[in-house]
């Protein structure tokens, strides 16, 4: 047979071979010694004194989002993730320290308008009015039942969740450009500002994790219009998280149920350096000064690159298995998790200099090295920069995700080539043999082993899609060739195999899935992204220096072109470079800051103009133009009549989608 094409993905592409520094931090030490710190210190047990909306009444723990911060206790993504982190971390949470933490993660369980939901805070009255928060930990809690099976009532809840969830499609009507939903009043919720359309996936992972549960059609049926809905979308959906579920839960379903759905959009969307829903956020791809960041999951603008820990720990986790299911992008995956497992020592205090960090004082007296600060800076005090959102700056917020690096990660012989778990971090996975990622980055071959543990193995690569041995046992070398990948699957020699539409089972285990040639593409080519993004900008004035036009095509929602108090009619001409079929703008103001009329225009040689939309009045926030038939433009302009000298109009975003 022949060996599986690699599809490569331009985005990763572009990072080198081998990260520098070069220092492969035991990632698994680093879960554990979180774990224990986390119960043992961090964690404070009380007793409800009456039950909460969701019904639950006994003991919660609460843990700090923030070390050194009051008023942040208690979050589901904390105290679940936490609990998600213990489980990857080979932790029994069910008797750790004579307790059942795991029972508590019910105190978050909670009912609104008749709906059962897992929200992010203790006895929440309602949802928050944002997908991200209200989704992902209904997500942890999922990932719960995977890790410690069982629990008497966690699965009704479970089915709650969904069903509730379900209920709201119709609502939404198919559109997920909203902030979030409202149980209360059972309507989307928007913040006039910033949508959260990746929430869509998240929910899709929801919906496929019920259906193999308790086989519904109709949880089956949601997960893939959820899906197909972001398949389609017209920008990168990608808000927080929740579009890192895409990849591995599309490449699954098109396995197991034969689905087509496109995993190459999915990744698309995660490696990208800015997403239409929440522009400068992607996979960061520049070196640091002296410190490769690339791999690290964040804001790619703030402050020129502002990674944070959790994203790119749960992301790694999450897309990792995909492999299994879709052994093509293979390679890719391998270069990108290199990356991230050398690059996201920038997390931790003990990986930088004092003067490169926020608050290493802390750490040292405290002598805690294993709490992860919330994120690094491109540019701080010193470049890079150890920090995070709030003081304390160490947070139990994210560090907990430092479970899926301790799960993924293997060290080998080879500092270079890590033996990659891809079974580990996947949730509700089917039964599956063990599964590992090898790549050999440098430019000379490279033997290591792998231990097959008791018994006879036969070693099948889904790359090659040959055995690589039969009868093995015991230390087993595996030889790679410079920039080879290989993805070993260790079988029970004594059992036949079983070939059925192109998968490969033994014992009634699937160890192979068919791959499609047909629906594979070549390359992953470099995301469009909005094509005004930091292209050249006219203005008619400018309130000051600080404010000039490229504030607004710079994908930083920290910065807003203004034009000045006194200019009348104010404007705004951006030049795309090249003709382009322009099919969607985006405007997004500053709250309150918006004019009172806007006329959106667009040329093909900057002289003559066709008048593509006026909006009066200009709703506040973001406002969005879809044009059908789309408009071939090379310059796109917007004037503006503002509502008063002392209200002058600010606009943080001009996007321009083909």
């Amino acid at each position: 047979m022949k060996s599986i094409p690699q599809v490569k993905i331009a985005y990763i592409e572009q990072f080198p071979r081998v990260p520098t520094p070069f220092r492969l931090r035991n990632w698994a030490n680093t879960a554990r010694s979180y774990t224990e710190a986390a119960f043992r210190e961090l964690a404070t047990v009380e007793t409800l004194k009456k039950p909460t909306a969701g019904g639950y009444l006994g003991d919660i723990f609460t843990i700090p989002s923030y070390v050194e911060r009051e008023g942040t206790k208690g979050e589901a993504l904390t105290c679940l993730g936490a609990l998600v982190g213990g489980g990857l971390a080979g932790f029994d949470l069910t008797r750790f320290e004579g307790r059942d933490w795991t029972a508590m993660a019910d105190a978050y369980y909670t009912r609104v308008n008749g709906c059962g939901l897992v929200l992010n805070n203790l006895d929440a009255a309602n949802t928050c009015g944002s997908f991200w928060y209200d989704i992902f930990p209904s997500c942890l809690y999922f990932h719960l039942d995977s890790l410690y099976p069982g629990h008497p009532s966690r699965r009704e809840k479970m089915l709650e969740i969904a069903q509730s969830w379900l209920e709201a499609l119709p609502r939404l009507k198919g559109n997920f450009e909203h902030t979030g939903f409202d149980f209360a009043k059972m309507e989307p919720v928007d913040s006039g500002f910033w949508v959260e359309p990746d929430a869509a996936i998240g929910l899709a992972y929801i919906f496929y994790i019920s259906y193999l549960i308790w086989k519904e059609q109709r949880f089956f049926d949601a997960a893939v219009a959820t899906l197909t809905e972001m398949g389609r979308f017209p920008e990168n959906p990608y808000y927080e998280i929740l579009g890192s579920y895409g990849p591995c839960l599309a490449a699954r379903m098109n396995a197991e149920q034969k689905t087509k759905l496109p995993i190459h959009r999915f990744l698309s969307d995660v490696f990208d350096d800015s997403s239409g829903a929440r522009p400068g956020w992607g996979i960061i791809k520049e070196r640091w000064g002296a410190y490769d960041a690339q791999g690290l999951a964040g804001s790619t603008t703030d402050s020129q690159g502002y990674a944070f820990a959790m994203n790119t720990f749960v992301t790694a986790g999450l897309l990792a298995p995909l492999v299994r299911y879709a052994p093509q992008y293979a390679k890719s995956m391998a270069k990108w998790l290199l990356h991230v497992a050398v690059n996201s020592n920038l997390f931790y205090p003990d990986a930088l200099p004092a003067a490169h960090q926020r608050n290493w004082a802390w750490s040292k007296a405290k002598n805690i090295a294993d709490i992860s600060y919330e994120g690094v800076r491109h540019r701080g005090q010193s470049v890079p920069f150890a920090t995070g959102d709030h003081a304390g700056f160490f947070n139990p917020y994210g560090a907990w995700a430092v479970a899926f690096l301790g799960a993924l990660f293997e060290p080998t012989s080879v500092p270079e080539i890590l033996k990659i778990d891809l079974v580990a971090t996947e949730f509700h996975a089917p039964p599956a043999y063990p599964t590992y990622l090898l790549y050999n980055p440098l430019p000379v071959a490279k033997k290591i082993e792998i231990s097959s543990g008791e018994g006879r193995v036969d070693i099948y690569d889904l790359v090659s899609q040959r055995f690589l041995r039969e009868q093995a046992r015991g230390s087993i070398e595996v030889e790679l060739k410079p920039d080879q990948v290989v993805v070993p699957v260790l079988l029970p020699s004594d059992h036949p195999d079983e070939v059925s539409q192109g998968d490969r089972a033994r014992a009634g285990i699937v160890y192979a899935y068919r791959v499609d040639g047909q629906t594979m593409p070549i390359e992953i080519p470099l995301p469009k992204g909005h094509l005004s993004r930091s292209r050249p900008v006219q203005v008619s004035s400018a309130a000051d220096p600080r404010f000039a036009g490229g504030g607004a095509v710079d994908a930083n929602w920290g910065t807003w072109w203004q034009p000045d108090p006194k200019d009348p009619e104010p404007w705004l001409q951006v030049d795309l470079g090249v003709a382009a079929p322009v099919t969607r703008v985006k405007l997004r103001w500053l709250k309150d800051r918006e004019p009172r009329i806007c006329m959106l225009l667009s040329s093909k040689d900057g002289r003559s103009w066709d008048r593509l939309a006026q909006i009066d009045p200009v709703p506040r926030g973001l406002n969005v133009v879809d044009l059908s038939p789309a408009k071939e433009a090379s310059q796109i302009k917007i004037t503006c009549e503002p509502k008063s000298e002392e209200c002058q109009l600010a606009l943080v975003e001009l996007e321009v989608y083909s």
